[in-house]
C-alpha cells in the first residue's frame, strides 16, 4: 500500500485488497480490519495521505472523521507496519466516541454500547491497576497509556501476543460482567485478548451514529501513531493538531488538555458510574 495508492483510492473494496496484500495472511488482523472497516465505511471515514512531521506514521482526526498516513514516512515502512498503522487508526475511528461516552456517562447511550465500553475499560484497569497487576510485559508500550490505545494496539502483533498471554477471569451474572486478573469462584478463565475482542465486537454491533456525531470534536481531535525512541510504535493522543493543507502543529506529549463533553469535562483516564447525571 503506497502513499500514492491511498491518495487515489476509489472504494473501500479497493482498500481492502491493498490491505490484504500488505497484511501477508495474518488472519486475526484481517478479521479485525474487516470488522472495523465495515463500520468506517458506514460513517463516511475519509482516508488519504498527508505530509506530516517524520515522527508520525499516520493519524485519525476525530473532528473531521479523516484517517491520514504520512507521506514523509509511509513508503519506507514495512508492509506489516503499514497494515498495523491503518488498522490502529481504523479502530480509533470507531471506538473513541464510545469510550468517551462511557467515561462521561453520556445520556442516551445504549446499555449494550455502555457495557461493551465498560468491558474494555475493565480489562485495561485489570492490566494496569488490578489485584494481580504485572505490567512488566507492557513496559515502554503506549498500549497501556489508556484504554483507547489498548484497543487500537490490538493491531500490533506484539501487543496481541501479550494480551493473548494475559490470563483473565470473567463472571457473567444478571447484574453484569465482572472481570478480574486473578481467579474468582464461579468465573471462567479466558484471556485479555478474547475479552477485548468481545468488547470491540459489542462496540461495532451497537455502533451509535447519533452519539458518534455528538462526540465529534469533543474528545481530543487527533490520535497519531508516533514512532518514538527505542524502535517501537506509539500512538499519542496529543490534544490538538492541524494537518490541513500539509500543515501540522501539535502539543508536546506532556501538555494534555481537558475537552468539553456536553455539560461536563472529559479527562482522559477518568471513570464514572452508570448511575447519576453529569
Amino acid at each position: 500500500i503506497s502513499a500514492a495508492d491511498i491518495d487515489t483510492l476509489n472504494s473501500y473494496s479497493e482498500l481492502r485488497a491493498k490491505f490484504e496484500a500488505a497484511n501477508h495472511c495474518d488472519e486475526e488482523r484481517q478479521d479485525l480490519y474487516d470488522k472495523v472497516a465495515q463500520v468506517g465505511e458506514k460513517i463516511g471515514l475519509t482516508i488519504g495521505a498527508q505530509t506530516m512531521d517524520r515522527d508520525f506514521l499516520g493519524g485519525y482526526n476525530n473532528k473531521d472523521n479523516t484517517l491520514m498516513v504520512n507521506k514523509n514516512r509511509w513508503n519506507g515502512l514495512s508492509d506489516e507496519k503499514r497494515a498495523q498503522t491503518l488498522l490502529h487508526e481504523f479502530i480509533h475511528s470507531v471506538t473513541v466516541y464510545a469510550i468517551a461516552g462511557y467515561d462521561t456517562n453520556a445520556p442516551g447511550m445504549s446499555d449494550a454500547l455502555f457495557d461493551a465500553a465498560k468491558l474494555a475499560s475493565d480489562v485495561y484497569d485489570q492490566i494496569t491497576k488490578g489485584e494481580a497487576v504485572d505490567v512488566r510485559p507492557f513496559t515502554g508500550q503506549y498500549s497501556i497509556e489508556n484504554v483507547k490505545e489498548l484497543l487500537a494496539e490490538m493491531a500490533s502483533s506484539e501487543t496481541k501476543e501479550k494480551l493473548q498471554n494475559r490470563r483473565m477471569w470473567v463472571a457473567r451474572t444478571p447484574r453484569g460482567i465482572r472481570v478480574s486478573g486473578s481467579e474468582m469462584d464461579g468465573a471462567e478463565q479466558t484471556t485479555a485478548w478474547n475479552l477485548l475482542n468481545e468488547a470491540l465486537d459489542g462496540m461495532l454491533k451497537n455502533f451509535d451514529k447519533s452519539l458518534f456525531d455528538r462526540f465529534r470534536g469533543r474528545v481530543s481531535d487527533f490520535f497519531f501513531e508516533l514512532e518514538r525512541e527505542g524502535g517501537y510504535t506509539r500512538d499519542a493522543d496529543l490534544g490538538a493538531a492541524d494537518m490541513r493543507g500539509g500543515r501540522h502543529a501539535v502539543f508536546p506529549l506532556s501538555e494534555r488538555r481537558s475537552v468539553r463533553c456536553e455539560v461536563s469535562e472529559y479527562h482522559p483516564g477518568s471513570r464514572c458510574g452508570r448511575i447519576g447525571s453529569y
